[in-house]
């Protein structure tokens, strides 16, 4: 199993005002496996990425990526970790306002020992033409996909990604989930 998550379990606030979003949820995702979870806002879906991800820790239960426990990693090879295998699209775009689409997107490259071509992930998306410009010049959707390369070009084994074609629009999101689907099965890569 690539991914094991065992029984996790996480709270929110104190005493009464106690709520559980994560109930001992279990899920198994091979490598290369695409999965895609859905429920309403405030259901967890993000806490659990969070935590999948190393970002959060749950309250009980653990996670295992390739054999490994997350929780057991002291905090510099978690952050190792993070940085060199997983790859993160966030609800937000977090892009640097000052850096170019082109300079965003190779920030995640620095962080890989194996990543995958600019020029290539700059066609894809549709960004090619507009690689020099900032990321105030562009749309919400332009933004967004610029994210997703930034996550993409890093050539992760793990992709999370939280909400990540939610400005896209309607024809764009299709092409980026069969382009997700593509990624994911070529490469043996797991997308949550």
């Amino acid at each position: 199993m690539f991914l094991e998550i065992n029984n996790i379990r996480k709270s929110f606030g104190e005493s009464e005002n106690r709520i559980e979003v994560l109930k001992g949820i279990n899920l198994d995702i091979e490598r290369g496996e695409f999965c895609v979870l859905l429920g309403p806002s405030g259901s967890g879906k993000s806490t659990l990425l969070n935590i999948i991800g190393g970002i959060d820790s749950p309250d009980a239960g653990y996670i295992s990526i390739d054999g490994e426990k997350t929780g057991e990693m002291k905090e510099k090879k978690l952050t190792l970790y993070r940085r060199r295998h997983l790859g993160y699209i966030f609800q937000m775009y977090n892009l640097i306002p000052n850096l170019t689409i082109r300079e965003n997107i190779e920030v995640g490259a620095y962080l890989s020992e194996k990543p995958l071509d600019i020029k290539d992930m700059l066609q894809t998306l549709g960004l090619y033409e507009h690689q020099h410009k900032l990321p105030n010049q562009l749309s919400g959707g332009q933004q967004q996909r610029t994210a997703i390369g930034r996550a993409l070009i890093k050539n992760p084994d793990i992709l999370l990604c939280d909400e990540p074609t939610g400005l896209c629009g309607l024809h764009k999101n299709i092409s980026l989930l069969r382009g997700s689907l593509h990624f994911c099965s070529r490469s043996s890569k797991s997308i949550s």
